[in-house]
């Protein structure tokens, strides 16, 4: 299938479960853009120094932290990253909570392929086209400055 966008967005899928991880990760490749994986907080924000990601897509909980740890810390670094967390049946967790932590999108477990990816074009649609004012994607130079931020906490 033809990517609705000039350039393919690439989207960081995080997620500890490396089936998942893999599924996501072709389902994007195949239907709304490039998919790059990472199965843990840190490996994402080497993902994210390392390539110039439009989205990152995360699971609630990773090994060493949480997607909403993950959104944070990008974007305490200023990076403005379009973020999507995916969030099972946690009672300490709801759709407006991971919203109120900075996630722009929210997937609830079960969800279905299809279902995902108009999400995810939903929030390229909104967040990565058009660029302008607001809406500029991190720069190589922007991503290493968070790296150091970030990794020398």
């Amino acid at each position: 299938m033809k990517t609705p966008f000039p350039t393919a967005p690439l989207f960081l899928v995080v997620s500890s479960d490396a089936e998942l991880r893999e599924l996501l990760c072709e389902s994007i490749d195949l239907s709304c853009g490039s998919a790059i994986g990472a199965g843990s907080v840190r490996d994402a924000l080497l993902e994210v120094e390392e390539h110039p990601v439009d989205a990152i897509i995360s699971d609630c909980k990773l090994k060493d932290g949480s997607g909403l740890d993950l959104i944070r810390r990008v974007k305490g670094c200023g990076l403005r990253i379009p973020s999507a967390i995916m969030i099972g049946r946690d009672p300490d967790l709801s759709e407006i909570v991971a919203l109120a932590e900075g996630a722009d999108t929210v997937f609830q477990k079960p969800f279905g392929i299809t279902d995902f990816i108009e999400g995810l074009r939903n929030l390229a649609a909104e967040n990565l086209l058009p660029t302008g004012p607001g809406r500029s994607r991190p720069t190589q130079e922007s991503r290493q400055w968070a790296n150091r931020v970030v990794f020398d906490r």
